[in-house]
This record gives structure tokens, C-alpha cells and sequence, in this order.
């Protein structure tokens, strides 16, 4: 930290308060940036059956259900399975959102 003029208390913690500050904002910035990447909803999209029974019946003639985590499907295995080849992509996976407070 690069202090101002000369050495003032009240100045100068208030200049580290703002550094501090700004450091956690910068970081909450980056998080909420990588979330809203996350959670975009316009790299996925949705498949739906009128129940339970015709998606198990799809999945299995499909010859796709070992490709279901629970309700996802991993969209490049898909398209491997389909025999479509999509190049994958290094992505960060985020660790748990922390939600900062700056007010």
C-alpha cells in the first residue's frame, strides 16, 4: 500500500479500509461474473416426455441411458453417442458461490 503525504491515522486506515474493500469487491465481481457464465441458459436446453415412463422407454431404445446423471445428460457424451463430434473445452468449475456484502 502507497500512503499520501504524511503518516495520518485517520487517512491512511481509511485508505486500507478502501484497499481491503475493493479487493473483496474485485472478487465478488469475478465470482458473480463466472456464476452468471455458469448458470446461463443458453447452453443447455431442455427434453421433455408427457411422464416418467416414455423418458426411461426413450433413454433405453436411445441406447443412452448409462449417459444420465440423475436428470442431466452430459451434452458432449451425447453428442458422441450420436456420433457427432464436438470439441471440448477446458473449463474452470466454479467452487461454492460466496454471496459478499459491500453496503
Amino acid at each position: 500500500m502507497k500512503y499520501e503525504g504524511e503518516p495520518n491515522i485517520i487517512n491512511d486506515s481509511n485508505a486500507e479500509l478502501k484497499m481491503l474493500k475493493d479487493a473483496f469487491k474485485s472478487k465478488m465481481d469475478r465470482e458473480n461474473e463466472m456464476k452468471a457464465k455458469n448458470i446461463n441458459p443458453n447452453f443447455w436446453f431442455a427434453v421433455y416426455f408427457q411422464d416418467e415412463s416414455q423418458k426411461e422407454e426413450f433413454l433405453k431404445k436411445a441406447k443412452i441411458n448409462h449417459l444420465t446423471k440423475g436428470q442431466f445428460i452430459n451434452g458432449i457424451e451425447f453428442a458422441n453417442e450420436m456420433g457427432i463430434d464436438i470439441k471440448r473445452k477446458d473449463v474452470n468449475i466454479p467452487s461454492k458461490f460466496k454471496g459478499f456484502k459491500t453496503k
